[in-house]
């Protein structure tokens, strides 16, 4: 960023606002880099480098932890498409926001007329496979991504995640042991092929489903992620990495390193770095009859886990903390089985 900045007297007015918001983006601050990318796309709308950090929906936008923040990504999308027209790229990304926004009548013409235009667009089949889930039909779900992923380069950058989506349409479809497989073989952090933050929501976020969907807890599995995830992200940065990795902290017992990421958020959201309507503290609340918190939709499974499961030792006696972005999702149970890192 240092070379890119000592040549900016000399750059046109997109390109200097280019590397205005990758320095910021680069740098961690989520509130400015923000702003300006809205900015930047108000001004020059076919930018697709910078459009690219935010269109899909684990981008800077999703990512943010802001409240609302799927209805902004679609806002955003609606009053870019007049410029991208027929596009494969951006109509796969327009999809998968209607379909996050629950319009999915209006979304699944769009994910099939990428698909239709380049058969090998990772991101339509993305788009597709969450419209299947959202939908309910886990084997629809299954049946899509289990072909599309043969022709796949294993070291795509979305191979891994699309496998952790298969690995769900298996578990709500009650094959744990499939579900389980792609976990070992294609999403576990040793394994995975995208991004170091992939590494770490993906499996993660398995893991919990797995015992949500009432299977033993994974003892190792649990305290590889810990160790992994505390050392990739050793600060917070990010509301979306930062909930799975307090889960991780949380699991694993690691109090401390709990209260030190909450803290954190906290000085980042009071320097106006961090999404701060979107950060707040709670005390774990308390459970519902089965022993957990009732998850949403992107988090559940056919099955919950039985009070025994969810009560063998007290939970992080820690304060809390949620996003609006998470919800139930990264709220323990009041009493939580810990792993014993």
């Amino acid at each position: 960023m240092a070379a890119a900045d000592s040549l900016i007297d000399d750059l046109s007015a997109r390109e200097k606002s280019h590397i205005a918001f990758f320095g910021l983006l680069v740098a961690g601050d989520t509130e400015a880099a923000l702003s300006a990318v809205l900015a930047h796309l108000n001004a020059w709308p076919r930018d697709a480098v910078v459009l690219g950090t935010t269109a899909f929906t684990n981008g800077l936008i999703g990512s943010s932890g802001r409240a609302g923040q799927k209805r902004m990504l679609l806002d955003l999308l609606e009053r870019l498409a007049p410029s991208w027209g027929d596009d494969w790229w951006f109509t796969a990304h327009h999809g998968m926001a209607l379909s996050e926004n629950g319009q999915r009548d209006a979304a699944g013409p769009k994910i099939e007329r990428s698909l239709s235009q380049n058969s090998k667009n990772p991101w339509a089949a993305h788009a597709l496979g969450h419209l299947c889930y959202e939908e309910g039909d886990a084997n629809a779900a299954r049946a899509f991504l289990a072909s599309w992923l043969t022709t796949y380069p294993r070291n795509g950058s979305l191979y891994s995640h699309l496998s952790w989506h298969l690995a769900l349409g298996h578990l709500e479809a009650g094959d744990a042991a499939a579900a389980y497989r792609l976990f070992k073989e294609a999403f576990a952090p040793d394994v995975h092929s995208g991004p170091p933050r992939g590494k770490v929501t993906d499996p993660v976020s398995f893991l919990w489903r797995w015992e949500l969907a009432g299977h033993p807890r994974d003892v190792d599995a649990w305290c590889m992620m810990h160790d992994f995830a505390n050392g990739a992200f050793p600060r917070a940065g990010v509301a979306f990495c930062d909930m799975h990795i307090a889960l991780a902290q949380a699991v694993a017992g690691n109090d401390a390193a709990l209260e030190a990421r909450t803290r954190q958020m906290g000085d980042l959201a009071r320097e106006c770095r961090y999404p701060a309507p979107s950060f707040r503290r709670c005390r774990a609340p308390s459970p519902l009859s089965n022993g957990v918190t009732s998850p949403p939709r992107s988090m559940r499974s056919n099955r919950l886990p039985p009070n025994s499961n969810a009560s063998a030792a007290a939970a992080p006696s820690s304060t809390w903390w949620s996003s609006r972005c998470c919800g139930p999702m990264c709220r323990p149970p009041a009493r939580m089985m810990r792993a014993g890192c």
